[in-house]
């Protein structure tokens, strides 16, 4: 899988770093010259030579920074843009590909203009397990063909024994080389919760206080009203029995159902977000080699959110108001007993096979483990459904997702990223059916 190099703003951001004195050091995926002679070969050859460095790099180690891919950069030094005149592609492919070979390491030209002047940037691929071993293909300033260059401390040098070693394991194990999906999520929707959670204290504040107002009003008024209070009352008695609770007993119920129900309502309205579709998705691993991978485990890691592995069959239930005030207690209302705890949601779809995910929510991160079992050669994978619930993101636009991977057939780690864009507008309160409503 191709990890995601630099932006073209990100590329710019680096040259202006180096040109402000914020860089200082070059490292082993950062090269910078002020300037080179293009009309000669010896001038030309520290292209070609850092390249070989820099693909001759450990992945683990190339991968601590910007995906592991290599930069060289022409026309920048601490304190200065100097630039550089047009570059052709074609004309520079001339010069590095004969020391580098046609099979040698994948790189690419990239330019980008600072200060009005143009800096030339050689963007070098990531380097990987099983990737040969790259030498220099054609003698040229006192290094013979054959040579094998590395990055130490910031620098391109011959390669000592324990780094070819080290090459030699590199050439040897297999590549573990994967693509992650997630399914649905061309846009990843997402919520504010806070306004969420208003409206239900706003819908709940309304219903108690709407309760309370009728019960106060219950057998109270004027001369005429109390007529009618008592005559309405009368009529409740024969139907419902005579009303045993004090209007303070009532209050009390009132205000018992109003806290249950705040705390069970953002509960039902995320399930019935869920159960619309928003936020569900599915993960797909596919096998880019043409070797079997065995006993594949997938980690995630994402930043702000929560994540719901068990989607519900619907959504939780809510406690009932209590019995109007002034209805006495009917045959139907003795013993009566709250829905939810009469019938409680039972998941049918227990299996004695160990579990497919493992959610770990780690203050406003969350790690998911995923596993996805064997995976034969340019073959996919899929997961069940699980759903990802984003509240009110940042200004990024984008949710990350890094993830890793490992086989217990293979050694090493493969890591990636993946950005996914999030839909411009929140869900609404309203955008989907609920029983939130009074």
């Amino acid at each position: 899988m191709q990890r995601e190099s630099l932006s073209d703003a990100r590329v710019r951001v680096l040259v202006e770093e180096i040109r402000d004195g914020v860089v200082l050091v070059e490292s082993d995926w950062l090269e910078w010259k002020r300037s080179l002679d293009f009309s000669s070969t010896e001038g030309r050859f520290p292209l070609p030579k850092n390249v070989l460095g820099m693909a001759n790099r450990m992945p683990e180690t190339a991968l601590r920074n910007l995906g592991g891919y290599g930069y060289i950069l022409v026309g920048a030094e601490p304190g200065s843009i100097v630039g550089v005149n047009h570059m052709d592609p074609a004309q520079l492919h001339d010069w590095i590909d004969p020391y580098i070979g046609a099979t040698g390491p994948s790189w690419q030209l990239r330019s980008v203009r600072v200060d009005d002047k143009t800096v030339a940037v050689i963007e070098v691929a990531p380097p990987r397990p099983g990737d040969p071993i790259y030498t220099l293909r054609k003698e040229c300033d006192g290094f013979q063909r054959g040579t094998i260059f590395v990055r130490k401390n910031g620098k391109t040098c011959r390669a000592d024994d324990q780094d070819v070693e080290n090459l030699i394991q590199r050439a040897k194990h297999a590549r573990l080389d994967l693509d992650l999906l997630l399914i649905g999520a061309e846009r990843m929707s997402w919520f504010n919760r806070s306004a969420v959670e208003a409206e239900i204290t706003r819908i709940a504040d309304l219903s108690r206080d709407s309760q309370l107002e009728r019960a106060r009003a219950y057998g109270t008024g004027g001369e005429t009203e109390v007529f009618l209070s008592q005559s309405f009352s009368s009529v409740m008695d024969t139907v419902y029995g005579k009303e045993q609770r004090s209007l303070d007993k009532y209050e009390s119920e009132v205000n018992k159902w109003h806290t249950q129900w705040i705390h069970k309502a953002p509960q039902h309205w995320v399930e019935s977000y869920m159960l619309a579709g928003y936020g569900v998705y599915s993960l797909r691993l596919r096998n880019l080699t043409d070797q079997n991978f065995a006993s594949l485990e997938v980690r995630l890691h994402i930043e702000g959110v929560q994540i719901k592995e068990d989607i519900p069959l619907e959504a939780v239930g809510l406690p009932d108001k209590p019995r109007q005030f002034g209805k006495g207690a009917s045959l139907f209302d003795i013993g009566r007993i709250d829905s939810a705890m009469l019938m409680p949601r039972v998941n049918f779809t227990t299996s004695f096979d160990s579990p497919e995910f493992s959610v770990i929510q780690i203050d406003r991160a969350v790690e998911v483990v995923w596993n996805a079992g064997d995976l034969r050669p340019a073959e996919s994978v899929g997961s069940s459904e699980l759903c990802i619930l984003v509240d009110a993101p940042g200004e990024s636009g984008y949710l990350a997702i890094g993830w890793s991977a490992t086989s217990t057939n293979i050694n090493g780690v493969f890591e990636g990223v993946k950005k996914i864009p999030l839909v411009v507008r929140p869900t609404l309160f309203d955008d989907f059916k609920h029983d939130l409503h009074d």
